[in-house]
């Protein structure tokens, strides 16, 4: 069993409905677990370079997401929060050249929607791609995805063997000293 399962948003890449989509999905990923799963569980939300004032601090209370499982960084604060989570949720096709390149870096594997380039970064080794086409099909997605991801970790070590490999192979320069370990 994991023992900590972090889910990582990087907010400053993501509009206010997508930001909602986020909140709304884990919201119901965290509640369907027992107490004693949900003390696993982290919410790595990092903010963005410009203090942007929104709504977030008040959809984390209507969804009813605890303070305690919310992390909440900097941007400059963002490498820390990388480094011990499980799973990047970017339910938008904005920025894919910044953010997919930056998680698997950290062998974070991405949920991401289907867009156009989308598959030019992502595929079944690295990442999960969301089909749906409304709001509410991405929550329950992203929800399946992350029960699915916390409760099986082959697959999940998989993803993240997967994230590494597609960051060498497209983005890096060899340096897998670097990586965290694995296992």
């Amino acid at each position: 069993m994991l023992e900590k399962f972090g889910v990582l948003v990087l907010s400053e890449y993501l509009v206010a409905n997508e930001k909602e989509i986020v909140i709304r999905a884990f919201s119901d990923f965290y509640h369907e677990l027992t107490p004693k799963h949900q003390k696993r569980i982290q919410l790595h939300w990092v903010d963005g370079m410009k203090s942007q004032e929104d709504n977030t601090s008040q959809l984390f209370k209507i969804f009813d997401i605890p303070e305690k499982v919310i992390v909440r960084s900097s941007y400059k604060e963002k490498s820390n929060a990388m480094r011990v989570s499980s799973i990047l949720l970017h339910p938008s096709h904005r920025h894919l050249k910044t953010v997919i390149p930056d998680s698997y870096s950290f062998g974070i594997p991405v949920i991401a929607t289907d867009s156009g380039s989308t598959k030019d970064y992502i595929d079944v080794t690295c990442g999960l791609i969301l089909k749906g086409n409304s709001s509410e099909q991405y929550v329950i997605e992203i929800t399946n995805h992350l029960e699915m991801l916390y409760h099986d970790q082959e697959v999940l070590r998989l993803l993240e063997k997967g994230a590494y490999d597609q960051y060498e192979k497209k983005f890096g320069w060899g340096l897998k000293e670097f990586r965290k370990p694995l296992f």
